[in-house]
């Protein structure tokens, strides 16, 4: 929402009706044009910049990751920037992701526990299942999620062929070196001119 103003037209796409519900209360969420869907779905009009928040590239796998980054280059002016973020694999952030034990909360539908454990099933990919435990009812509910933790090379690789350039990669937002213990990895890069 902080990129929402009077002369820029913006637009949020997310696959979660839940999230575009949550964006659009935040501050600022009703100067926003709300897609429910994914990079299919942003129409073909020209844009200068596709910003992806939230570690949403780990969430994306290896065949829908080319074609998003190809969907974003293709409604990107030429030197449009596109710029996300990704979780930085040697950090190892996910050994810090699964629970010694279980904690609880209040939540609206009463005591709620949680807990979540994180195993590295191959490399570059790990799977989280969070688990969640209503005290008062005893409902247990778990979700599964393979997340995909992309190197540095293989990010800049992947920009580069879905027609990108310039591709530069930080340790965070502010442009800062990317380190070994990074916890992110902020790429940007720019649209080739046609």
């Amino acid at each position: 929402m902080t990129l929402a103003g009077v002369d820029r037209d913006v637009l949020g796409v997310d696959p979660s009706a839940t999230m575009l519900d949550a964006a659009r209360r935040r501050p600022g969420g009703g100067s926003v044009s709300w897609i429910l869907g994914d990079s299919r779905d942003v129409p073909a009009e020209p844009r200068d910049l596709a910003l992806m928040t939230g570690n949403v590239a780990q969430h994306i796998g290896d065949a829908a990751w080319q074609r998003t980054l190809r969907d974003l280059r293709s409604v990107l002016v030429p030197g449009g920037t596109v710029a996300f973020e990704s979780r930085n694999p040697a950090a190892r952030a996910w050994e810090a992701w699964t629970s010694d034990g279980r904690s609880t909360r209040v939540t609206a539908a009463g005591p709620l526990e949680e807990w979540s454990e994180a195993t590295e099933i191959a490399p570059g990919v790990v799977r989280l299942v969070a688990s969640n435990r209503f005290v008062d009812t005893d409902e247990t509910l778990a979700y599964s999620e393979d997340l995909r933790f992309r190197g540095h090379d293989e990010l800049v690789c992947d920009v580069g062929a879905a027609g990108f350039e310039a591709v530069e990669v930080f340790g965070d937002w502010q442009r800062g070196p990317l380190r070994e213990d990074s916890p992110v990895m902020v790429v940007v890069a720019s649209a080739v001119g046609d």
